[in-house]
């Protein structure tokens, strides 16, 4: 936590605003991903640069390309890793509790 705030790092927020992109506007994108305007346009830049997203100049939309929508799949199956791991590291924690009471 900082300034009593969730802290989000930047691939989370790269994750958040794939997530909230098909066919949608840069306002929606910003609430739905709730960022500042300053800071989405700073990841809107990335995004568009990696070739994640892309904007229909005609609608004024922005949505996810095939390689953004590979990028949040893969994003999606790390964090289930992830938690998986964390999972197992609070079993063995507490089965080494358990022994060091015993």
């Amino acid at each position: 936590m900082k300034d009593g705030r969730n802290y989000r790092d930047p691939l989370t927020i790269m994750a958040m605003i794939l997530d909230a992109t098909m066919g949608i506007s840069k306002t929606h994108v910003m609430y739905r991903a709730r960022l500042s305007h300053a800071m989405l346009e700073n990841y809107l830049e990335k995004l568009l640069a990696l070739g994640f997203l892309q904007y229909d100049q005609k609608t004024r939309l922005y949505s996810r390309t095939p390689r953004g929508t590979t990028f949040l799949k893969s994003f999606s199956d790390l964090l289930d890793v992830i938690k998986e791991m964390e999972g197992k590291q609070l079993a063995v924690v507490n089965l080494l509790q358990q022994k060091v009471q015993a």
